[in-house]
């Protein structure tokens, strides 16, 4: 029978099993509790609670009174012993003698090491099912009474209650777990998701911006400078640049360049075989990523002063041909990947071909505006063409095309002196510049020479430049930035040189440099009959020095001759018309040819004074009716002698002809066709 006192014992153990067992703190501190004020109550020396291990023997999942060692090493098999039967048939055993103990594995091990002598075994049981077994020993032989067993029984509902409820918030936790888990993994995939649509986004955003910019801009240097602020914005890079691919695997930067421009842009220009990453990326048409670049020499040594960590090159391919290469270096976070490659991909897809069409429209502006230079310089020219004059228009041209451009002169070689002569120029007002100490001799080492020689263009950079410009005259006596040696070449070989010059550290720039070897190309020719004219000149200006010699010699002559024959005339005269007495036939006849030919020498030297005025425009021709036969007659007799002559009787009708004029055209006849004549041949007449 249950006294008062027991009753109130128990319903104090349980309220207390219940408060702990329902506090908010976990199971093995409120167990910890319930167990020790158990165990001080009912005087015992054991209690551990088994659990279902998943289809194998109970495992120990709480125990005080044992060690954590012996506690590792305890299980209940179902079935076996007082407490695997308890589990087993869902209702309490109780041992109560040492004897009954050693069938039991579990209540064997307690009694060998805490000398338990009896034990009471309850099931875990809750909604009809056995959770586990709750053993309770002590070291007295009946330490359980019916009272205690039925405390104890009810407690252990209690406590299949508290590890049923432990076990669904352990189930619960671990849901929230994994819930929060999966949250977790979904949050994170939002946000990348988020991210990747973000970045989709402001790809489209650049994309549109080039496409923007390629139909509003025809600015090469525009469209580099937005497709390359959009890589740093997507990839994450430093900074790129655009190279076109030239003769010899020259690549040419398109400014900005790594962010630089102007003459800082142009020295980066290099080849491709200063690169063993270049040449496959122009060669194989493949992109190159290289890493931990820092202390390397993989790149053109151009480019060391960017200071590359990483960089990602990119062919742009037209027509599947490489038409240059886009270059992006140092990216800031990580390194370069393939998503990269992906995306320089998508934004270079086209550029190849906008760049190809911008390059052609560059060239034809270039063009036009190369042939306006050429116009304006061509009106320029002076008339007569002097070398001297031609030169300093040409520079004054050159000067006024190429902004910047502080000096431009000609040297021209003398064949004569072998030497390199400046004929003129055009320069700023604060040079002064004499020609004349600036002649250097053709065959010397220096870089005017040289470029005269090689026909190669020769450029001087201060800072950069070898030790052989330091002898060159311009560049001692000006302190000149930058000067440009350009070769004049002609069909026939090398002409001269022209050079351009400036004090101005930002140089003459690629546009400028181009230019002058436009100009120099087509001036050459220009500059070459400048010369020619001039030694033309100088031909002619002798041929009218020999000239009036001449015609100083024939007036003298003919003053000379017409005297004395004047004087020989008028005393044979006298002689043959026997003045001085008479003559006999012989003598007659001699002075009668003597008196014809001192007609002809007198007419000989009218013919002297006649090619001078006809020189000179005087001649007049005095026509009046003459007799041809007379003529043909009188002259007729000078041949007599010489060749037999036939003489038609045929009536000449006047002809309005002068005598003096007619005279040596039958002259020149006659003494054809005695000369042409031959031995033994009759002719019947003389033609005319």
């Amino acid at each position: 029978m249950t006294t008062p006192r027991s009753t109130d014992e128990r319903t104090e153990i349980l309220y207390e099993a219940s408060r702990l067992l329902s506090a908010p703190l976990q199971l093995s501190s409120g167990l910890d509790r319930v167990f020790a004020g158990v165990m001080h109550r009912y005087e015992l020396n054991a209690c551990a609670v088994f659990v279902e291990n998943g289809g194998g023997p109970l495992r120990c999942a709480f125990a005080a009174g044992l060690s954590q060692e012996m506690t590792r090493t305890l299980t209940v098999q179902p079935g076996q012993g007082a407490s695997g039967v308890a589990f087993s048939s869902a209702r309490a055993r109780h041992v109560q003698t040492p004897a009954e103990l050693a069938g039991d594995p579990l209540l064997s091990a307690l009694q060998e090491r805490l000398k338990i002598q009896s034990s009471l075994s309850v099931p875990l049981s809750t909604d009809g099912r056995a959770l586990g077994v709750a053993v309770y020993a002590s070291r007295k032989p009946d330490a359980f009474s019916p009272e205690r067993m039925e405390t104890l029984e009810q407690f252990t509902v209690h406590l299949a209650l508290a590890v049923r409820n432990h076990e669904h918030v352990q189930a619960v936790e671990e849901k929230n777990r994994r819930l929060e888990k999966e949250s977790t993994a979904m949050v994170q995939e939002l946000h990348q998701t988020n991210r990747q649509l973000v970045r989709k986004v402001r790809e489209l955003k650049t994309i549109y911006d080039l496409a923007l910019a390629t139909a509003a801009s025809s600015n090469i240097e525009d469209i580099a400078r937005v497709i390359i602020q959009g890589v740093k914005e997507l990839v994450e890079a430093q900074t790129g640049a655009f190279f076109l691919l030239g003769e010899g695997g020259l690549l040419e930067p398109i400014a900005p360049a790594f962010d630089r421009v102007g003459a800082e842009a142009a020295a980066l220009t290099c080849r491709t075989e200063q690169s063993a990453a270049l040449e496959r990326a122009v060669n194989e048409g493949k992109t190159e990523i290289l890493h931990f670049l820092e202390g390397e020499r993989l790149l053109p040594s151009a480019w060391d002063k960017l200071a590359i960590r990483s960089m990602l090159i990119l062919p742009l391919k037209q027509d599947n041909r490489v038409k240059g290469v886009f270059c992006v270096i140092n990216k800031t976070n990580g390194l370069f990947s393939e998503d990269d490659v992906r995306l320089l991909s998508l934004m270079t897809h086209r550029v190849a071909d906008v760049l190809e069409r911008l390059t052609l429209d560059q060239q034809l502006r270039q063009r036009v505006h190369d042939l306006s230079v050429l116009q304006e310089m061509g009106v320029r020219l002076p008339s007569p063409p002097m070398l001297s004059d031609t030169v300093s228009a040409i520079a004054r041209s050159t000067r006024q095309a190429i902004p910047g451009l502080e000096l431009c002169l000609f040297f021209v070689h003398h064949p004569e002196s072998e030497t390199l002569v400046v004929m003129g120029g055009d320069w700023d007002s604060g040079l002064a510049i004499d020609p004349q100490p600036l002649t250097t001799g053709a065959s010397e080492k220096v870089p005017v020479a040289e470029a005269f020689h090689d026909g190669r263009p020769s450029v001087y950079e201060k800072g950069s430049s070898s030790a052989a410009w330091k002898k060159d005259g311009l560049i001692q006596n000006f302190a000149l930035q930058q000067l440009y040696y350009l070769p004049l070449t002609v069909e026939h070989g090398p002409l001269g040189v022209m050079a351009l010059g400036t004090r101005r550290p930002e140089g003459l720039g690629l546009e400028g440099k181009r230019l002058g070897q436009m100009i120099a190309n087509q001036v050459a020719v220009i500059v070459e009959r400048s010369r020619l004219f001039e030694r033309l000149r100088h031909a002619n200006q002798k041929l009218e020095q020999i000239n009036n010699l001449k015609n100083e010699f024939i007036s003298m002559v003919s003053h000379e001759l017409r005297t004395p024959l004047t004087t020989i005339k008028g005393f044979v005269s006298i002689v043959l018309n026997e003045e001085t007495g008479d003559l006999n036939k012989q003598q007659k006849h001699f002075l009668e040819t003597s008196d014809r030919a001192i007609d002809r020498l007198t007419l000989l030297v009218s013919d002297l004074l006649d090619i001078s005025r006809m020189e000179a425009g005087q001649i007049k021709m005095q026509l009046r009716p003459s007799v041809l036969k007379d003529v043909l007659v009188a002259w007729a007799k000078v041949f007599l002698q010489a060749a037999a002559r036939r003489h038609r009787d045929d009536a000449f009708h006047p002809e309005r002809l002068e005598r003096k004029n007619i005279r040596p055209v039958i002259h020149f006849r006659g003494v054809h066709a005695m000369t042409t004549a031959v031995p033994g041949q009759k002719r019947n007449a003389l033609a005319i």
